[in-house]
């Protein structure tokens, strides 16, 4: 989680730490849910982070996010009761899902809740 919280947040230094990230290995980790970090950190600071992932992840695209809509997908993964469950780890692999795919075009708040909400058995 260091490593997304807003004073510290390099997108080398993420992209490093979860670049051999696949789903098996997230499923294994012992981490937080983001529903329990939102209340353990504080829901504001957990959407600014997740926020900054976002940004980070829509520069593969046409056109990055902004931070508002890039903070609209991190409220949604925490307001829906089975995207909450997801770890941190869990939402870098969809993410990973969605710029490796044959997705083309934008990185949109509905691709990434689409893939979230698939990865959580929504």
């Amino acid at each position: 989680m260091e490593l997304i919280t807003a004073p510290h947040y390099k997108n080398r230094l993420v992209v490093q730490h979860y670049g051999k990230m696949t789903m098996q290995s997230a499923m294994n980790t012992k981490a937080p849910t983001v529903g329990k970090l939102s209340r353990d950190q504080g829901q504001d600071h957990l959407i600014e982070s997740l926020g900054r992932v976002f940004v980070a992840t829509s520069m593969y695209f046409d056109k990055p996010l902004n931070t508002p809509e890039a903070e609209i997908v991190a409220v949604e993964i925490l307001n829906d009761y089975e995207m909450s469950n997801l770890k941190l780890e869990d939402i870098v692999v969809v993410i990973k899902e969605i710029k490796e795919s044959e997705i083309y075009g934008r990185l949109t708040a509905n691709k990434i809740i689409k893939h979230g909400a698939i990865g959580s058995g929504v």
